[in-house]
């Protein structure tokens, strides 16, 4: 999630060895990393604020998109890279 500026080092796959198969990135605008989990509920709120300190980025996007809007471009993405590799 987010841009391939913001990609860090252990998680970009650029150089990595011996990879068997070309990868690619898609940015998924105004999104942030936590945009792929559900939206929280009132009692998930209230619970992850009694157990983390990040509980508003957790649980609140800091974009106008609603996190349903991403995850409707998350599925695009998926489905049109399983058919791809029917």
């Amino acid at each position: 999630m987010g841009h391939p500026e913001t990609i860090g080092s252990a998680m970009a796959v650029d150089d990595w060895p011996g990879k068997s198969e070309p990868f690619s990135y898609h940015g998924v605008a105004q999104s942030c990393y936590f945009s792929f989990l559900a939206e929280c509920s009132t009692a998930g709120r209230i619970v992850i604020g009694l157990l983390s300190r990040r509980s508003e980025e957790i649980c609140s996007d800091p974009f106008d998109r609603t996190r349903a809007d991403v995850h409707d471009d998350l599925i695009k993405v998926m489905t049109g890279f399983l058919r791809d590799r029917q």
